[in-house]
């Protein structure tokens, strides 16, 4: 092995062909597994409650099928075309350092709860009146092992074998860092605008993190952390399979991921960084600049939020006990059938009285 993680690449060939067989073993691999899964769905899909928990267990039960195929389909392959080790994708040391990914684990998992409780609490809320400890510790374990062999799948291809096989061409690491992080957006872009800042700034720390560690395992078990949080606690996998492409961008969410970040870098950097980094302070500056200044930015969201409440929120006077004071609502709900009421908070009495009060204004 290299002293140089990404110098790993060197200890092998390197010819554009590999790297498009090497990939499109990946993509046939989960090709062939989702041709299989289509044939046997809906006996496969009967064996599994039909509930919250059957739905988890299902799609935790698919994601192991399909990354586990895809994973070894890519490493098997990219490792006999390239003629070099599995673990030269992913270290600089023969063995897997399982501390480092642990670590990771914990370490993002912690900065990333703190934010999303403090910025999606209703959804904690939710989890916690819901609570099964049974079925958590099942979905936990399973998940853990599913979403930790997807979110790795993730990381050899990405921050091993792309970054690499990039560093061969562009010897300038900050370029190669923020061209790396795009490449990762890029694969999230899907999902929304907000999915593909988040996996582009996500990407760039998480690319420094590697480079400082010439390792890919701590930020595999970070990846693991992410996901499986995600999917366990704040969000529904079935819903998050079908979300659409949105242009929104939730700043609150995005502040918050983007200070976990730095955050993260920052107690790498500190604590548990390799000796040789072989890059300037001045590169990591830059980078470090990115991240910050894109923080900065958000804070301006401030001023398009004032516009639109000055546009758009209307005074009521709740001294008042009829419904005329709704009446500006008539233009707006005029010809709809269905009006959805949304809800700022949970502990006001007066939000209530007037949503109530609002309700006998409709009927």
């Amino acid at each position: 092995m290299k002293d140089n993680f990404l110098e790993n690449a060197t200890l092998g060939t390197n010819k554009w062909w590999q790297y498009v067989l090497s990939i499109l073993s990946a993509v046939a691999g989960i090709a062939v597994v989702n041709m299989f899964i289509n044939q046997v769905l809906p006996s496969f899909k009967s064996l599994f409650p039909d509930n919250g928990f059957g739905k988890n267990f299902f799609t935790f039960s698919l994601v192991l099928l399909v990354f586990g195929v895809a994973i070894i389909a890519f490493l098997v392959t990219a490792s006999k075309l390239h003629q070099r080790s599995k673990m030269s994708f992913i270290s600089n040391q023969d063995k897997f350092n399982w501390k480092s990914y642990f670590i990771g684990f914990v370490a993002w998992g912690t900065l990333l709860f703190m934010g999303l409780v403090i910025s999606d609490y209703q959804k904690f809320e939710v989890f916690i009146a819901n609570f099964n400890a049974a079925h958590f510790i099942t979905l936990f374990f399973l998940g853990f092992v599913a979403i930790g062999i997807q979110s790795f799948f993730e990381e050899v291809l990405v921050r091993g074998y792309f970054l690499q096989g990039l560093h061969l061409r562009i010897k300038n690491i900050a370029m190669l860092i923020i061209i790396n992080g795009v490449i990762f957006g890029l694969l999230h872009f899907g999902y929304g605008l907000e999915s593909f800042l988040s996996s582009w700034l996500f990407g760039i720390a998480f690319t420094i993190i590697v480079i400082l560690q010439n390792r890919i395992e701590f930020v595999a078990g970070a990846h693991n952390a992410n996901n499986l949080l995600l999917s366990l606690v704040f969000l529904d996998l079935s819903e998050a399979t079908n979300e659409k492409f949105s242009w929104a961008i939730n700043w609150v969410d995005f502040s918050l991921h983007i200070v976990a970040l730095l955050l993260l870098v920052g107690v790498v950097f500190m604590f548990f960084k390799r000796k040789h980094i072989g890059w300037s302070k001045k590169s990591l500056f830059l980078l470090g600049s990115i991240l910050l200044l894109s923080q900065q930015s958000f804070s301006q969201s401030n001023s398009i939020s004032k516009e639109w409440i000055n546009k758009n929120v209307h005074t009521i006077n709740n001294d008042s006990t009829g419904t005329e004071k709704f009446n500006f609502l008539k233009e707006e709900i005029s010809g709809k059938r269905i009006v959805f009421l949304g809800e700022a908070t949970h502990y006001d009495g007066a939000t209530f009285a007037s949503r109530s009060e609002m309700i006998d204004f409709f009927i």
